[in-house]
């Protein structure tokens, strides 16, 4: 599968112990690395963190895009519908609040999990991948030579800007998240990406 992430280091890959806390990550813990599987969820994750929500602000948002190639084989995904099998209530999985996070990647951690899949917080209806512990950015054409270190990446975009349309989608801190609230009635979501006009 082909990932996404905002770093504007020289490399995709932060080094280990985490800097900060995150969603499944605390501060001066083992490193967990977040990319989105939508090419979107970057730019809302940006947004979101840095509480942008005027069209003009998010304009003056330039950062690198990287794009990295990760088997997807036997990957977790932890949905609203899997949450309570994780310990997790869905909204848990999205929640401000990210301490029923961290403990869920403590323990999917003890037992072996090097990523998991799970819903986007940021924009509601898409996805992001959680790698779990430390990795190395090589060529996107390889070698591998360890599969479990080695990620295939490359800068795709230097001093972009994102998609305007995207701030429209973008669900702030405090906000209700569309894929909850669609789960709670029993109904899909889906992320319905927005038509660009030149």
């Amino acid at each position: 599968m082909i990932v996404f992430r905002l770093s504007n280091y020289d490399t995709p890959f932060p080094p280990a112990p985490s800097r900060r806390s995150g969603r499944f990550s605390v501060e001066g813990g083992p490193v967990a690395n977040y990319w989105c599987l939508h090419p979107h969820g970057p730019w809302a994750e940006r947004m979101r963190w840095e509480g942008v929500a005027d069209p003009q602000a998010a304009a003056g948002l330039l950062g690198r895009v990287w794009a990295a190639r990760i088997d997807g084989t036997g990957l977790v995904r932890v949905g609203f519908d899997q949450a309570p099998d994780h310990g997790l209530q869905p909204d848990e999985l999205v929640a401000d609040d990210y301490r029923p996070c961290q403990q869920a990647a403590d323990r999917w951690r003890g037992t072996g999990a090097t990523a998991v899949i799970v819903p986007s917080a940021a924009l509601p209806g898409t996805e992001n991948l959680v790698l779990f512990g430390q990795r190395l950015a090589v060529a996107w054409l390889g070698p591998v030579v360890d599969l479990d270190l080695d990620v295939p990446a490359a800068l795709s975009a230097d001093r972009a800007a994102p998609p305007p349309a995207v701030i429209d989608h973008v669900r702030h801190y405090g906000t209700v998240h569309a894929g909850v609230h669609a789960h709670t009635r029993g109904e899909p979501f889906t992320y319905q990406q927005p038509v660009e006009i030149p």
